[in-house]
């Protein structure tokens, strides 16, 4: 994840740069409960695999989604 906003008292708060989101998947896709409708792809220049090496363009996206996870920054604010 490139980056998250805290949500504390139903308020925006600290911006978070280069987060890791830990937890159990299905736990938390079920506490997903919005979902925005700024749906955005960005490219992946290169994603190769096997022998000989096969590459293709690839891309990864998704929408601002609220859910409850374990958020640790590895980057600064």
């Amino acid at each position: 994840c490139q980056w998250a906003q805290k949500i504390e008292n139903g308020e925006l708060t600290d911006l978070l740069r280069d987060v890791i989101v830990m937890g159990v998947a299905p736990e938390f896709f079920d506490s997903i409960d919005a979902c925005g409708n700024d749906f955005t792809v960005r490219p992946i220049t290169n994603c190769g695999k096997g022998d000989p090496m096969q590459s293709m363009i690839m891309g990864n996206g998704g929408p601002t989604i609220r859910g409850l996870a374990t958020v640790k920054s590895v980057g600064a604010k």
